[in-house]
């Protein structure tokens, strides 16, 4: 059995799909009500989302950072940014390659945000 949680651990970015980062949402709406209703996925697509998510797990890190990425998605939005690694807060400078990767692959700008 261990054998499988490393292997699911070690494959989860991969396992990643928009339904399962829907479902993770769902469930930071319930302790983040406005955020969530504010932002996914009236400005951040769950696509877009899964792409950021996805990336950053393939970094190593943990989707227990979701709820931060989502802020950061949408401060920049409320500033009228872009993706830019120079508009990323320093305050999370992990989360700065990650979004400029998603950036990247998928040209996210105020105007790209569709499902």
């Amino acid at each position: 059995m261990e054998c499988l949680e490393k292997t699911v651990r070690e494959n989860y970015a991969y396992m990643l799909n928009r339904d399962i980062v829907k479902e993770m949402v769902e469930n930071l709406q319930k302790r983040f009500p406005v955020l969530i209703s504010e932002t996914v996925p009236v400005r951040i697509s769950y696509g877009f989302l899964t792409d950021i998510l996805k990336k950053y797990m393939e970094m190593g890190n943990s989707a227990l950072y979701l709820m931060k990425i989502i802020e950061i998605l949408d401060d920049i939005l409320r500033q009228g940014g872009t993706a830019a690694p120079e508009e990323m807060p320093t305050s999370t400078p992990s989360l700065r390659p990650t979004i400029r990767a998603a950036a990247k692959a998928s040209s996210f700008s105020t105007g790209s945000t569709s499902s």
